[in-house]
């Protein structure tokens, strides 16, 4: 086991805080047994091409957090076992499926209500699909229906088709989320979303709910730890079943203007839902990340869902290291442990923002940090580039359910 050779394949950035969440998830999924001896600061340094003070603040950080231990001059060795590769949040929720008439716990919709797909997919086999990786690989067909349902709406940048909702949220944590990032999450919320955000090296700040969505108290008080992330359901909010107000998605915005944290919207039931449709991307075009899914108006094994905002966000998203999404500009087609409360300041004030589209506090332009600009330029809109297959990856769980973020004092 070469440590120094899995995180150099791990890593995209060379950070402390990469580094550190590319060793977490290493050791979290057993690639790193529990008490195996880490290579010294000096021999990772000198492999990673890194600095021995950058490599021995990852240690620290994943020390504070008793991911490895340090045993003075015997070395450090790791110090936690492998995670379950299910979180318990879910299968908790679901361990009695069949035991109820109507179980409202997975949110699975009713296979007798879902459209019969049979006539449409049989028409796939008669229809010219992707014959080169010129060609946009998504359908222009399903990149103009996609942006005419989000007309009255927004008009974004890009668009990326992704394996469903919840491998979007993975991506989008995965490129934007560092270890020890403070992520802003709906408290009860979905469980899987509690599992994304700490698989990725976040720490999950519940905020709680009234009758029309987040509570602007509560968020604000949020907002104070300087989250990078956060993340909102605005229908059909599971479990509670609320819906947000355009009012209060006003409010939100009106809140979020001044920070620097990005809004990702979680619209998992779509075309189903009855409530008509919000989002903040109307207040904030350039930090807003739509997820519309299609699993529960479409059924649960298309697991196809669409990501929509800005472009530099859209093209991270879809060269994270897992996932088969594939960008989708305008110009292509030719026109889920329980949350910690908020209130803790981080030392040292606000922390510089890694991510694009993000405004400084006092206003103005901002223009993405320097590892998002050498991303872009590999990235290029489809059509004028090359494309690369990728094979698809499991989220940390599926499905959804109840999972109520227990609060502390």
């Amino acid at each position: 086991m070469n440590v120094v050779e899995l995180l150099r394949l791990e890593l995209r950035t060379r950070t402390p805080q990469s580094v550190a969440s590319a060793l977490s998830r290493l050791i979290h999924a057993g690639t790193i047994p529990a008490g195996a001896k880490l290579p010294t600061i000096r021999e990772v340094a000198s492999g990673l091409q890194m600095s021995p003070t950058q490599v021995g603040e990852a240690w620290t950080l994943l020390a504070r957090a008793g991911v490895v231990r340090t045993e003075g001059r015997r070395g450090t060795f790791v110090g936690v076992e492998r995670l379950e590769p299910a979180s318990p949040r879910f299968w908790q929720a679901s361990r009695e499926v069949g035991a109820y008439a109507i179980d409202l716990g997975t949110g699975t919709p009713d296979s007798e209500l879902l459209p019969d797909l049979g006539p449409a997919l049989a028409r796939l086999a008669n229809t010219a699909m992707v014959s080169n990786y010129l060609e946009p690989a998504t359908l222009p067909t399903l990149d103009r229906l996609l942006r005419a349902n989000w007309a009255d709406l927004f008009d974004p940048e890009a668009v990326v088709i992704v394996d469903g909702a919840l491998d979007g949220l993975d991506r989008i944590c995965r490129e934007l989320v560092r270890y020890g990032d403070r992520v802003v999450v709906e408290d009860p919320a979905l469980p899987t979303i509690f599992d994304v955000v700490e698989s990725n090296g976040g720490i999950a700040l519940g905020v709680g709910l009234d009758e029309e969505g987040v509570r602007p108290d509560e968020l604000a008080r949020a907002l104070r730890s300087d989250p990078v992330l956060v993340i909102l359901q605005p229908r059909a909010q599971n479990p509670t079943g609320v819906s947000m107000s355009p009012e209060r998605a006003a409010d939100l915005a009106r809140l979020l203007r001044d920070s620097s944290a990005i809004v990702v919207e979680d619209d998992h039931t779509g075309a189903v839902a009855s409530a008509p449709p919000v989002t903040l991307s109307a207040w904030l075009p350039t930090r807003t990340l739509h997820v519309s899914a299609f699993s529960k108006s479409h059924g649960p094994d298309l697991r196809l869902a669409a990501v929509a905002g800005p472009l530099p966000f859209i093209s991270a998203v879809h060269t994270a290291p897992y996932g088969a999404g594939v960008v989708q500009p305008p110009a292509a087609v030719g026109a889920a442990r329980p949350a910690a409360r908020p209130g803790h300041q981080p030392p040292g004030g606000a922390r510089p923002r890694r991510v694009p589209g993000a405004p400084p506090p006092a206003g103005g332009g901002a223009r993405p940090p320097r590892r998002h600009r050498r991303r872009q330029r590999r990235v290029q809109p489809l059509g004028a580039g090359g494309g690369r297959g990728r094979g698809a990856r499991t989220s940390p769980s599926t499905g959804s359910g109840c999972a109520p973020a227990g609060r502390s004092p």
